[in-house]
């Protein structure tokens, strides 16, 4: 790991900072084989035989029946893997050193897939640019863990940032169902970097650091996945209440025609139908 004052004056300078192995060998390929598991699942209800890779088997699935593609890829951000994995004592010890005094966690972690063969149709391709803290309302040290899956380069849909950009607060853009997304006509492109990153490695940054989704001369399979923490001791989050954008809700309206049968589940604890 850098030098821990290195990577907190870093990140107060770029606004980002990138930590490299935050995730282990072990962390990720769990996170990847349960992501495999679920996809390889949807594949034999098809009678379709999986295949050696995640990527392969996410364009098997594509190919074959887009809803369950779609739903399987929802569910992968329910991975327990990933909860596990950001969890983890040297998560902990980086929010004490990004001086984190009540970390709180306003939502789940997002999976972020990213490959030209799996584009939906009208569907999310990549986000414009934009401040996480839009989408948050939350503590003003709040922060985001972004983590590579796969190695992450200027070719295959990187994180793109304006370095020092969190300096100048907060900024109303056009809102979205996510965000609020920026006017790109305001920026010059140059301003924009891009982090190329390994697998494993996590680029953590401000909630105002105006970033996209690198999508210029992209193409290939990009796999992240992101994590966002607040800090209840803000003085600005305590002052409001602890507010944050996110809610959770249940869905009552599910097909009753789909309610399991009672043989089905007398078999889950007896085995006998």
């Amino acid at each position: 790991m850098k030098d821990l004052c290195g990577i907190r004056a870093e990140f107060n300078q770029n606004g980002y900072v990138i930590i490299e192995d935050f995730f282990d060998d072990t962390q990720l390929q769990r996170i990847v084989s349960g992501f495999n598991q679920l996809v390889s699942q949807q594949l034999h209800l098809l009678s379709c035989q999986p295949l050696e890779s995640l990527e392969q088997n996410l364009l098997l699935l594509f190919k074959q029946d887009l809803t369950r593609y779609l739903n399987t890829i929802k569910a992968f951000s329910r991975v327990a893997a990933i909860h596990q994995a950001f969890n983890s004592e040297k998560f902990y010890q980086l929010l004490q050193l990004m001086q984190i005094q009540c970390p709180t966690i306003p939502t789940g972690p997002v999976v972020h897939l990213m490959s030209d063969q799996l584009k939906v149709p009208g569907g999310y391709f990549g986000q414009g640019a934009h401040q996480d803290w839009s989408s948050m309302y939350s503590s003003l040290n709040a922060l985001t863990f972004w983590v590579a899956l796969t190695d992450v380069g200027q070719t295959n849909f990187p994180l793109e940032v304006i370095p020092g950009s969190h300096l100048n607060g907060f900024i109303e853009g056009q809102p979205t169902d996510h965000y609020f997304e920026l006017d790109l006509a305001r920026y010059n492109s140059t301003l924009f970097q891009t982090v190329a990153v390994k697998a494993k490695s996590a680029v953590i940054f401000s909630p105002f650091l105006i970033h996209k989704t690198g999508l210029n001369s992209c193409s290939g399979f990009r796999l992240a996945t992101s994590y966002r923490v607040d800090d209840s001791a803000d003085l600005y989050h305590t002052q409001q209440g602890y507010y944050t954008a996110y809610s959770r809700s249940v869905n009552r309206t599910i097909d009753s025609s789909n309610w399991p049968a009672a043989e089905l589940i007398k078999k889950q604890y007896t085995g006998v139908l």
